[in-house]
């Protein structure tokens, strides 16, 4: 039956397949869509079907429902050989079938009470749909599917997108091959992507051990992944309704009371995975020469040899931020504000060139702290975790997070642990004993990067409401801050791009509900960090320890409802702080076992991480219905 289908279709219906792919084509154009669609519409004479082959008019009288799947197979290969396409890569439910079956002839007419009518006059649509089979590992991070189609040929499994929308490849290039089996390892451990990223975060221990600043590792791991090597995909697949424009770079800046060399250190590891520079041009240190840099003229000629910050493009640049005259800071601040580098231009004397720079700036302020008065007896109690947000620092609306690295101690008990680590991994590099060879290769780390980077990722429908909601609630209903300002910074591409970087780091092509929740932690964290208390209560800590686990790492989350706009002088309930994955089952003074617990993590380490992530989303939800009004819903 499906020989003598296909003959009828292409001896008669050839148009109505070339006029399905032009609309597709035009549709696919207006809606700026990546899934084709085709709805093919025939319109089929009985008699004429009959005349020419009796056994397929019989049975399109008869039964048109068994001849359905020969006739949407017949059009998939049809579509595929006129495209040029592969082998059934044509999903069932991209090929629509509009039956509209007609007699005109007059000589035959059918009698009713109401007057007569032509004999035929059906209309049937055809819509394939397959059926679904999912993973039923409620922790599945892959989103799997199964979809089986009767009139198939052979069944595949895809890739869906997780508002169910379909995506253009069948699977996506993982690169597995080219990465270290550790990494490996971790994507394709049907983790969670909040577990996942805090997984490929412990890699990076070579400075400091991974029970600790994993905050601030988080911080640079996202901003590592934001900005793809030139001539590759990096695009940030957005919809049509979404007008915002993303910018790729993700600055991070780190506010410090106190000469820390470890955070430094740890900004230099990190960057020396991809190209990078040390910016050391203020008013103590001239060394190195930076050309101006500002909005390009189209009249301009000449050449300009490469500047110094030319040779972070695509990387890094890191720099004190205290140690720069305004000046200075005047010439940094174009690569803070750009969106895409396009706009950057290198200017010497009269000469200007565009440079098209795109690099991430990775900075660091030292704050003097202001000596502790004796507090009064009706002045509130601080408690002991808190520190003071971060005044009088210059730029700082104009990254994208930042980092409050306050420590408690001049010689804190985090410097002691970073050094005690770090001597004893010399030592066991020494003996040769499990010490550094534990810890992935730099050549294995840069290749993650590389392929983290280049990563094309898609917001979700479910990501891309929870954020639009969190920044309508943040710009009416945010306490202890200025409105107007908070409106300016905290925009809505700095929290699409955040997302978009952790779906990255997972090595996820779309953003889900997980990804939107660290990007709101982040942002919650900068804001906590700028002016000391955010709309989810977040505070800046001291020694870089996390909010969240500081809220939510317990049975019952803080009320922050009921102490939400009191300011930050009153004293919040005393939780207990988990740092991390180490902390609760590890001694800091003895950094060989944090290498050791965080080799096998427990299952229930990862089920406390999920659990604290569930209870930071139910409270947002609560904060979103008490703040917001009904047309942010």
């Amino acid at each position: 039956m499906s020989d003598l289908v296909a003959v009828d279709i292409t001896q008669h219906h050839m148009m109505d397949i070339r006029q399905a792919i032009s609309e597709s084509n035009t549709t696919k154009v207006e809606t700026g869509g990546s899934v084709s669609r085709y709805v093919i519409r025939m319109t089929i004479d009985p008699l004429e079907l009959l005349q020419t082959c009796a056994n397929l008019g019989n049975k399109l009288l008869c039964d048109i429902e068994s001849i359905e799947p020969d006739v949407h197979l017949v059009c998939c290969q049809i579509l595929q050989q006129f495209m040029s396409l592969d082998e059934n890569s044509l999903m069932a439910e991209q090929v629509r079938m509009q039956f509209a079956i007609y007699c005109f002839h007059g000589v035959v007419f059918e009698g009713g009470y109401s007057g007569q009518g032509k004999l035929f006059k059906i209309r049937d649509s055809l819509w394939t749909y397959s059926q679904t089979f999912l993973c039923v590992n409620p922790r599945c991070n892959n989103k799997n599917y199964l979809h089986f189609t009767p009139s198939a040929p052979r069944h595949r499994v895809i890739k869906r997108a997780e508002d169910d929308g379909f995506m253009e490849t069948s699977t996506d290039r993982r690169d597995e091959e080219t990465l270290s089996e550790a990494i490996a390892a971790i994507v394709t451990s049907n983790m969670s992507p909040w577990n996942t990223s805090q997984a490929i975060v412990d890699l990076f221990d070579g400075i400091v051990p991974t029970s600790i600043y994993r905050k601030l590792k988080l911080a640079l791991l996202l901003s590592a992944v934001s900005v793809a090597p030139s001539g590759s995909k990096n695009l940030v697949a957005e919809k049509p309704e979404v007008t915002t424009s993303i910018r790729r770079s993700v600055h991070v800046l780190v506010v410090m009371n106190g000469r820390d060399t470890i955070v430094p250190a740890l900004m230099a590891s990190m960057a020396a995975l991809k190209s990078c520079i040390f910016w050391d041009h203020g008013e103590e240190t001239t060394r190195k020469t930076l050309h101006s840099l500002h909005q390009p003229k189209k009249s301009s000629m000449g050449e300009i040899r490469a500047s110094e910050m030319g040779t972070a493009k695509d990387g890094f640049v890191l720099f004190e931020l205290d140690q720069l005259d305004k000046k200075a800071q005047a010439h940094i601040t174009p690569v803070l504000t750009t969106a895409n580098g396009n706009d950057i231009g290198i200017q010497r004397d009269n000469l200007s060139l565009q440079s098209e720079l795109t690099c991430c700036c990775w900075a660091t302020h030292t704050s003097i702290p202001l000596p502790s008065k004796k507090p009064k007896p009706g002045d509130p109690v601080f408690e002991e975790d808190i520190t003071g947000p971060a005044h009088n620092v210059p730029l700082n609306e104009k990254f994208d997070i930042v980092v409050g690295q306050h420590e408690l101690d001049a010689v804190s008990d985090v410097a002691l642990s970073v050094a005690a680590y770090t001597l004893r991994r010399y030592m066991q590099d020494d003996e040769g004993e499990d010490g550094p060879s534990k810890q992935l290769s730099r050549e294995d780390l840069s290749q993650y990067m590389y392929v983290a980077s280049t990563i094309e990722v898609r917001l979700s429908r479910e990501c891309e409401q929870l954020l639009r909601v969190y920044f309508q609630v943040m710009r009416k209903k945010a306490s202890g801050s200025d409105i107007n300002r908070l409106s300016s910074l905290s925009t809505m591409s700095t929290l699409l791009n955040v997302a978009c970087c952790h779906a990255k780091v997972c090595l996820r092509s779309v953003a889900n509900r997980y990804d939107a929740l660290v990007s709101i932690m982040m942002m919650e964290e900068t804001i906590a960090a700028r002016w000391g208390t955010s709309c989810l209560g977040f505070v800046p800590l001291l020694d870089g320890k996390e909010n969240v686990t500081r809220l939510y790492a317990q049975s019952e989350p803080i009320d922050i409802l009921s102490i939400q706009g009191q300011g930050h002088g009153l004293a919040a309930p005393h939780v207990p702080v988990f740092l991390s994955s180490c902390e609760m089952n590890v001694n800091m003074d003895d950094p060989s076992s944090a290498v050791a617990a965080d080799a096998d993590v427990p299952v229930s380490l990862q089920e406390t991480r999920d659990q604290v992530m569930d209870a930071m989303y139910t409270h947002l939800i609560r904060v979103i219905s008490e703040y917001a009004d009904s047309d942010d819903i």
